[in-house]
């Protein structure tokens, strides 16, 4: 019996043994013979991609037969291909998706394993739980987790499986392997031809022109049988891409099958389409719908669309492109119908009920919204912002290195360096690194991209496999950093290669503020950096010393030491070298890598301001450093209650906001927000109180005490410390939340707790002595009562200037006040809902105050009854 796919002119001419000689009829009858052969063995393959991925549409003989009447549709009528070609061809077609079944590989499942699997681990994950996962999550995620990513590896990989699938077949168990080329000659000679072209459907256009752009022969067949690689290539290509009607999926198959919801709707994007046609003389490929797609079926229709009007356009478009450039004859089919809009497709894969819209978000005036949403709208108008983010960015570079290059940092691993230049235009601030460097791809891919973080993109999975895995946490996320520089910039050139590349490949891109056309150039041998890394060069718009500069008015009076101040102050706690420049010469040291882990506190109190805080004693009688797992998460220090004191919050090293009133350091923190001006402290109420109770507690005063006062700060963004002093009663006069919840479990049924949140009371004993008197110092004669507590809210503690600048805990914004801490606390002693407890207000005695005399304390308290439990 003849298979269908036989009688399609492209096969039937190849293999025509009419007018041929009698060798060039045995050579064809062998070229037939064994393709037929690898068509059978192929078909076993084939129905094993099906049982690995179920999800996917038809990948069976079906498909690979069915290539064969859309290449010639493609090519033409006219168009002929000699027989050693049509054998290369129909190979190609064989194995170009065979790499998708699991028994494709040797080692099966394990050869899926590795860094491409970890990164997309970790992506899917962290796409699923909207934060980085654990690495037990990692090691045991769940199933849908796992599918997804065996499917995404099987996509990444199955295109270079096809050379061994191709040379040497499929793998046994005993070590030896069964071959779907079974003509041993034509393996050895062609094998390896027909395993590039059907892996190279996965490639670029242009890696298809550099590595395919060549002919090849078989000893024993006759010599104007040539195999033109790149020609081949761009016809799998062509085919592949418009091979999409409901050939690819048909119902029985979905039904027996079961796909996925997402998956599903590819089916059907699919199955409504019905087989191309060619308009006789029009070069067009016309697909029409066998029937509309409904309202809930509009997904489908957009994805029909990104299948057809979109991929296989762009397809047939570069492949005809490229075989004009190189001199071959053209398709005839050169697009596809209906491509140039949404409007115009739905004219013949029509819809009911709904009618189709152009979904991709355009935005038309790029340099507009970079303005409006990349500079002083989202960030203020300080104008050191665009020095963080370059700092960020040149810090993530050199981060990824290592972790590339070593799996860590190195002693002295990686440098940026800001310098200052006049020239005879004006001044022009560069920062350059050492880091990982950016390919051609990513300058004019994500780079350029407003929005889109290249950490997380395919392109960075694809050039640096196993980062995204690894320890690496970049600081930028949003892609939106870069562009904060027009802040402050007329223009600006970035200069990069890959540091594993040569300096040949590096490239110049450059840019002007309000013209976001770029212009791409190779580099000159002053912008490359040496050993890899970038280069950006910014000319600014205003003298940077002067008071609306980006170092400004300072008292400082070198100007490489006031550059240094303003930096390490932009990036106090960063672990990476950063040197400052201006004019050439000689390179100051601004920050050291983590060396703010051994400043003294004077030193790191004058970094954090930028030189502009004031002297600090040299003594400080009270400090603390949180450490965890070997690494330090902040400092803080202590002193008289009456300094202006306020602590620094960090984000991967740059200053992210202050907290005010407590202590004076730094503390690492993490932030969600793209303008990375708030952010939250990594140190927990835990490890706060386990440090902050080693303090000396010298202070007479109770409620001035460090840890109390840092406690209330912490309140501020969220955090209760159960086991730092904030309470008082008769009994205890320093308890902590721990303290208070076992001291209210002794409350009986029926019985009331008074409890006062201010601490004060004002006093005038009639002898000219009055004023405000605090219950809580050592030296005032008071007696409360036995039921009462103190909670005072203290004051001295307030988050930034700003209040939408408040350090943010979780998704919450809010601040705990002490009256629902205390409700929290006794709703756990007494084992009730904190619903149940509905304190009454009231003034009420709480104790006596001596004076000469005893005199009564009158204040107001929120009443609490203990609930009787039936």
């Amino acid at each position: 019996m003849t298979i269908g796919f036989k009688q399609c002119d492209l096969y039937s001419k190849a293999f025509a043994t009419d007018g041929r000689s009698k060798e060039a009829k045995e050579a064809v009858n062998r070229l037939v013979s064994a393709l037929d052969r690898f068509r059978a063995n192929a078909e076993v393959l084939a129905e094993d991609v099906a049982r690995t991925i179920p999800s996917l549409t038809d990948h069976s003989i079906h498909h690979l037969d069915a290539l064969w009447t859309t290449a010639s549709q493609i090519v033409g009528e006219e168009a002929v291909l000699n027989p050693l070609e049509a054998f290369v061809l129909g190979g190609a077609f064989l194995i170009h998706d065979l790499g998708n079944a699991i028994c494709a590989y040797p080692n099966r499942m394990d050869d899926l394993a590795g860094n491409q699997w970890d990164d997309l681990m970790v992506k899917n994950l962290t796409l699923s739980l909207a934060r980085r996962p654990t690495k037990k999550e990692i090691s045991r995620p769940p199933n849908e987790v796992k599918d997804l990513v065996v499917l995404q590896r099987l996509r990444q990989e199955h295109a270079n499986a096809c050379v061994a699938l191709a040379t040497k077949g499929i793998h046994e168990i005993d070590g030896t392997y069964i071959p779907l080329i079974e003509d041993r000659e034509i393996s050895e000679q062609l094998g390896r031809l027909i395993g590039e072209i059907a892996a190279s459907h996965h490639w670029s256009i242009e890696e298809v022109a550099s590595k395919l752009d060549r002919y090849y022969s078989l000893t024993g067949m006759p010599l104007d049988w040539r195999v033109d690689a790149l020609r081949i290539a761009l016809i799998l290509r062509c085919s592949d891409a418009c091979q999409v009607d409901r050939r690819r999926a048909p119902p029985l198959r979905q039904a027996v099958l079961k796909p996925e919801a997402e998956s599903r709707k590819h089916w059907i994007a699919q199955q409504r389409l019905n087989l191309p046609t060619v308009r006789r003389g029009s070069g067009v490929l016309e697909f029409r719908s066998n029937q509309p797609f409904t309202v809930d079926e509009r997904e489908s229709w957009q994805i029909a669309f990104d299948l057809v009007a979109k991929n296989a356009q762009k397809e047939l478009v570069h492949s005809n492109e490229l075989l004009k450039r190189e001199g071959r004859r053209e398709f005839a089919v050169r697009g596809i119908a209906g491509s140039e809009s949404v409007a115009q497709f739905s004219r013949y894969v029509e819809t009911e009920g709904w009618i189709p819209v152009d979904v991709s978000v355009q935005i038309t005036d790029v340099a507009n919204v970079v303005d409006r949403f990349g500079g002083q709208a989202l960030y203020g108008e300080n104008t050191s912002t665009p020095i963080r983010e370059l700092i960020a960015n040149a810090a993530d570079a050199i981060r990824a290195r290592r972790n590339v290059t070593t799996g860590g940092r190195g002693p002295s691993e990686g440098k940026i360096v800001v310098s200052l230049v006049e020239d005879g235009r004006g001044w022009v601030l560069e920062v350059v690194d050492d880091g990982i460097g950016m390919s051609q791809q990513v300058m004019t891919g994500p780079l350029l991209d407003f929005g889109r973080s290249f950490w997380t993109s395919d392109l960075a999975l694809q050039e640096h496999p196993g980062l995204l895995a690894s320890d690496f946490s970049p600081t930028g996320k949003f892609g939106i950093g870069f562009f904060s520089i027009f802040m402050i910039a007329e223009s600006v050139s970035v200069t990069s290669y890959r540091y594993d590349r040569s300096q040949s490949e590096a490239v110049t891109i450059e840019l002007e503020k309000g013209q976001l056309t770029p212009l791409l150039r190779r580099s000159t041998a002053r912008e490359i950096c040496p050993v890899g890394g970038t280069r950006i060069s910014a000319r600014l718009g205003e003298d940077p010393w002067t008071e609306r500069g980006i170092v400004g008015k300072t008292s400082i009076t070198s100007r490489e030491n006031a550059l240094a101040s303003l930096v390490a102050s932009i990036a106090p706690t960063i672990d990476v070298d950063i040197h400052v420049q201006v004019e050439g010469r000689k390179p100051v040291e601004a920050v050291v890598a983590d060396d703010w882990i051994e400043l003294s506190f004077p030193q790191l109190w004058s970094r954090l301001s930028d030189g502009r805080g004031g002297a600090m004693k040299a003594t400080i009688p009270n400090s603390v450093r949180f450490d965890r797992n070997d690494r330090c998460l902040g400092r803080i220090a202590f002193h008289e209650p009456d300094y202006s004191t306020k602590c620094a919050v960090t984000v991967g090293g740059l200053m992210a906001g202050w907290l005010e009133g407590a202590c004076t350091g730094v503390l690492l923190g993490t932030t969600e927000l793209m303008s990375r001006d708030s952010a939250i402290p990594l140190v927990d109420g835990g490890l706060l109180a386990d440090e902050l109770k080693k303090l000396e507690d010298a202070e007479s005063n109770l409620f001035d005490r460090p840890a109390v006062h840092f406690s209330a700060m912490m309140r501020r963004i969220g955090l209760v410390p159960a086991k730092i002093p904030m309470f008082m009663t008769s009994e205890i006069d320093a308890m902590s939340a721990d303290d208070l919840e076992n001291w209210a479990k002794k409350i009986d049924a029926g019985k009331e707790v008074l409890v006062n949140f201010t601490g004060t009371f004002e006093h005038d004993d009639g002898l000219g002595n009055s004023g405000t008197i605090r219950m809580y110092r050592k030296d005032i004669d008071f007696e409360l009562r036995s039921n009462v507590v103190l909670a005072p809210e203290l004051s001295t503690a307030s988050l930034f200037s700003k209040s939408e600048l408040l350090p943010r805990v979780g998704k919450s914004v809010d601040s705990v006040g002490m009256l629902s801490v205390v409700r929290d606390i006794f709703a756990n002693a007494w084992e009730v809902k904190v619903s149940d407890l509905k304190p009454r207000w009231s003034e009420l005695e709480i104790g006596h105050y001596y004076a000469r005399e005893a005199h009564d304390i009158m204040l107001e308290v929120a009443v609490f009854t203990r609930p009787r439990i039936a």
